[in-house]
């Protein structure tokens, strides 16, 4: 879905890396589909090149037509799954999939053949599955840049932003991240988040214990 506040929120996210490494950089947009990132990332003055992966060849396609008709230059398309397409990159942005698919993708496919990482930061945008990539994300003692909640087209999304060669301190970095350090308008995402949050979680509560054993979708 093309949602602009989205896009631009991870555009800005992006942003937030360069800044500290002040130099131009190649980035990793994967499971691109329509790559309204892509083209977006592409336009930046920070930006070397743009490496956009699909595992759809079929969903690639778009943004190939989209390349020639806007004479981008300085985009790759690559076909494949997570970041088995990538030699290396200095930013990679994973959005739009689940948590736990995220996970997988960090676990098993940063690394080359010789045991070198491919991407040190990241920035991601998990789809469903927040709290157990969260969790994951703090076990494995990962830095947290930034962690913020923003709205969009009357839905949420989580944004993380991390740097998987530094190491987290404590749980008490994670929190100030996330409750506090961002803009006024991500922070009235936030507050908007948790009100949502909990007026669904009293509606679960109000559910007798006997339907929710009985309804798989619940």
């Amino acid at each position: 879905m093309k949602t602009i506040k989205r896009i631009s929120k991870l555009q800005e996210s992006v942003e937030v890396i360069v800044k500290n490494l002040n130099r131009k950089v190649v980035v990793a947009d994967i499971g691109t589909d329509h790559g309204y990132l892509a083209e977006t990332l592409s336009k930046q003055n920070y930006i070397e090149k743009v490496i956009a992966t699909d595992i759809s060849k079929k969903s690639l396609s778009k943004l190939e037509k989209l390349i020639v008709d806007s004479g981008l230059k300085n985009i790759e398309t690559a076909v494949g799954d997570g970041l088995e397409p990538i030699v290396n990159a200095d930013i990679s942005v994973i959005a739009g999939v689940g948590g736990w698919e995220i996970i997988n993708i960090l676990k098993n496919q940063n690394y080359t053949e010789l045991g070198e990482m491919k991407c040190r930061y990241f920035v991601l945008q998990p789809a469903q599955n927040i709290i157990e990539l969260r969790h994951w994300i703090f076990d494995n003692k990962i830095f947290v840049i930034k962690d913020f909640v923003i709205c969009d087209a009357e839905r949420f999304y989580p944004i993380v932003v991390i740097d998987t060669e530094k190491k987290q301190r404590n749980r008490k970095n994670i929190y100030n991240v996330w409750l506090g350090r961002d803009n006024k308008i991500s922070s009235q995402d936030f507050l908007l988040f948790l009100k949502e949050t909990k007026t669904f979680l009293e509606f679960l509560e109000s559910i007798p214990k006997k339907r929710i054993r009985n309804d798989k979708v619940l």
